[in-house]
């Protein structure tokens, strides 16, 4: 017995082995790469991309991770500018330094423009432009060399080499005078260098100052000092201007002229503040060492006139210690030194809400202020809300019952004030209540003065148009006889009903109706519609002799993909009929035939069936094994 039972099984895996050799090459190809998958499974280094043959390029996105530079401990605030490097950009396209005469600091150089003028007993014009040595050649003069002079002592330079070749310029009674000015000027050459926006050096203006200077080269960065602004000149620094003097008290006294040949040094932002809150300028600012709060709220144009003057400081100690927060007043710690990376928030004066909430049938529902200076009176609120001194809007409202609605803390639920809308309005004093703060009044409408429910009638009717509904059970019937009845034209079998856009099937005339119901009466179609899987869907004449196999013949017939059990007729009133097996609905006119589609369904796998027989055969083969032993 047991022999035989080893050889029945063996014979049941010799047949699975065939079932299961019959895979298609594709298959195979699955079977194999899932066999892979699996070995990788227990050895994960064994798994390499050339050991699958699948193209994964399309279900890839290349991204690009780029690493910024870091800005020197300055946090990313999104909300805040920072203060003062917009006057360097934000300046209109008119050159506005052409407008300004140089000075008698300027000295002259090569490429300025030399107008020398005498008038009275002697005429002379003349423009010379100081060539690449320094040097104008005057007629009867000869060479004389300017650079380097100033403005201011031009004239004195000049003026003896002209009384030489001028007796008209001599003397205590000269008759002539010698004037002496600029034409165009030549350009400076000024190294930017440091946080500049476009470090370098830069042709610019020749009477350019620091500030004209930086707005033609385009500012400075946001990491460079607005406190600290340097002319270096020969080696030395001999100038300094604090921006923030220019900007908050207009102290341009520091604005020096820049020279040829002078380098201006923009130094690393000395710190940065972050200021928030109910000051005037709420922005990111720049403190020298040891400026106090009284500092800062002076850049920052003071506080407003809802701050508290309070002010929170949040500080990072150390990369290592968590940070501290300071709660300052500012009356008593106006000295209080800020550090670089400080967070300030001023406080504001909280908001009180005093509301007075009206709802119901007043024209302007909502909330209306409450007065906290004086008593707050029902009708004041009432009268502002409208609609008690419309005569006809004073009909829409309940007037026996209003309602205050008053919440307490100390229960669950709100006290109730009744008042009466008509002893209110002629002047009942008790009526006329003492409202709280958050008080909520409640109007209800009249129940016999809303809007009249109506219907819509179009079509084939004598009277067609909007029916006011003068019943409670008002029915179709009753609509259609106020409209006259039915023209000649009207197809009866077809009235369409509509409610809330969708239609109603009806089964006779009397059907009640509702506010906002749309009917049609239509013409005859004289038509019938087939629709779904037929060869020719479309419009067919109406004969009432057909049947739905000729409706269905002259459609075309069915298509291959029809489902000839499953049609359903749509009439032109909304009902609905299905065919059955045994019988056809009527066709009538109007109608519309749909045939449907028959359901898909997955052909037959021989290599799926045999191989779930085959795992059958093996599991009932196993278990008889075990049975019997």
């Amino acid at each position: 017995m047991k022999s035989y039972n080893i050889i029945l099984i063996q014979i049941i895996c010799l047949f699975s082995s065939f079932v299961f050799s019959q895979l298609t090459p594709s298959e195979l190809i699955i079977k194999r790469e899932v066999d892979i998958l699996r070995e990788a499974g227990n050895n994960k280094e064994a798994l390499s991309a050339s050991d699958i043959d699948t193209n994964y390029a399309d279900s890839l996105k290349t991204r690009k991770y780029l690493r910024s530079k870091p800005e020197a401990k300055i946090p990313k605030d999104n909300s805040l500018d920072y203060y003062g490097y917009n006057i360097l950009t934000n300046f209109s396209e008119r050159i506005i330094w052409d407008n300004r005469p140089p000075s008698g600091e300027y000295v002259l150089g090569t490429g300025d423009e030399v107008v020398i003028e005498i008038w009275g007993d002697t005429q002379l014009r003349a423009v010379h432009i100081i060539d690449q040595y320094g040097k104008i050649n005057i007629d009867k003069i000869g060479q004389i060399n300017l650079s380097g002079v100033a403005l201011k002592d031009l004239q004195l330079k000049l003026i003896s080499k002209f009384q030489n070749v001028y007796s008209s310029l001599r003397g205590p009674d000269e008759t002539a005078y010698l004037d002496i000015s600029l034409g165009k000027l030549k350009s400076i050459n000024v190294t930017f260098v440091g946080e500049s926006i476009s470090p370098g050096i830069h042709a610019i203006h020749s009477f350019s100052t620091i500030i004209t200077g930086l707005m033609q080269t385009g500012g400075i960065s946001q990491l460079g000092s607005l406190r600290d602004i340097q002319i270096i000149r020969k080696g030395k620094k001999v100038a300094s201007l604090d921006l923030y003097d220019y900007l908050s008290n207009g102290d341009a006294e520091s604005d020096r002229y820049l020279l040829d040949g002078d380098i201006l040094f923009i130094p690393i932002r000395y710190s940065t503040i972050f200021v928030n809150g109910e000051v005037m300028r709420p922005a990111i600012y720049e403190l020298l060492p040891n400026e106090t709060l009284d500092d800062i709220m002076h850049f920052s144009g003071g506080f407003t006139s809802v701050s508290r003057q309070i002010l929170r400081v949040n500080r990072v100690e150390s990369t290592t210690e968590a940070s501290t927060t300071h709660l300052l007043d500012f009356n008593t710690h106006s000295s209080f030194i800020l550090k670089d990376g400080d967070t300030m928030e001023v406080y504001g004066i909280a908001k009180s809400d005093h509301k007075i909430y009206i709802f119901g049938q007043v024209k302007n529902p909502g909330y209306f202020a409450f007065d906290t200076e004086q008593e707050t009176l029902l009708l004041d609120i009432l009268e502002l809300a409208g609609g008690i001194n419309d005569a006809t809007y004073l009909q829409t409202m309940y007037q026996n019952v209003g309602e205050i609605i008053r919440n307490h803390p100390e229960t669950n639920y709100p006290e109730i004030i009744d008042f009466n809308i008509k002893k209110l309005i002629s002047g009942d004093l008790n009526e006329n209540k003492v409202l709280q703060n958050w008080d909520i009044i409640l109007i209800r409408e009249n129940p016999n003065y809303k809007s009249p429910k109506k219907v819509s009638l179009r079509g084939e009717v004598r009277v067609p148009g909007i029916y006011t509904l003068q019943k409670k059970w008002e029915t179709l019937d009753d609509i259609l006889k106020r409209a006259g009845g039915f023209t000649g034209e009207a197809f009866h079998d077809g009235i369409q009903l509509y409610r809330k856009d969708s239609q109603v099937a009806l089964k006779n005339f009397q059907i009640t109706l509702l506010d906002g119901d749309s009917l049609m009466v239509p013409e005859h179609p004289g038509v019938v519609q087939v629709i779904g899987e037929v060869n020719r869907p479309g419009l067919i004449q109406y004969d009432k002799k057909k049947n739905l196999k000729k409706y269905i013949e002259n459609a075309g017939g069915f298509t291959e993909h029809s489902d000839k059990f499953n049609i359903s007729i749509i009439y032109a009133n909304g009902n609905v009929k299905i065919k059955k097996y045994f019988r056809d609905p009527k066709i009538a006119e109007g109608a519309t035939i749909i045939i449907n589609k028959k359901e898909e369904t997955e052909p037959f796998n021989v290599t799926d069936f045999s191989a779930n027989i085959a795992s059958l055969i093996t599991s009932l083969a196993t278990l008889l094994f075990l049975i019997n032993n």
